[in-house]
């Protein structure tokens, strides 16, 4: 397993990410968010593993590379997720970021194009951050 002080110096600092899936394979068995690991005391972050403090997958909000923009926003907005991995068939393919999505409709907005017509998330918003 990966430990918190692994997550953190591997992953969370060099990609400045506030979450990382916790893979098996190319499947998601979980979510580790910042907000889990500031709940580690730091003195304990070498050993309490990533697992240990995961949100598991059958608790996660999804999307597809298919979920339309409108059908994002509800879903971060229902269980208030800053993000959304993103499955294909069940495989890991990104992280859908409340960010992402935020830059999404600026430049929809931006290009006078309504949001709510868009009929997918673009491949950028939905790899933005995985």
């Amino acid at each position: 397993g990966t430990s918190i002080a692994d997550l953190i110096e591997r992953y969370l600092l060099p990609g400045a990410r506030r979450a990382v899936p916790i893979l098996d394979g190319d499947r998601v068995v979980g979510l580790v968010t910042l907000s889990d690991v500031a709940r580690v005391p730091a003195s304990r972050r070498e050993q309490v593993q990533a697992a240990e403090i995961m949100t598991p997958a059958a608790r996660l909000a999804t999307a597809s590379p298919l979920t339309t923009l409108q059908d994002a926003i509800e879903r971060l907005g229902r269980g208030d997720w800053e993000q959304l991995p993103v499955l294909d068939g069940g495989r890991y393919v990104g992280l859908l970021t409340r960010a992402s999505v935020m830059r999404q409709l600026h430049i929809r907005e931006e290009l006078g194009l309504d949001a709510a017509t868009s009929d997918e998330t673009s491949d950028d918003a939905a790899t933005a951050a995985g």
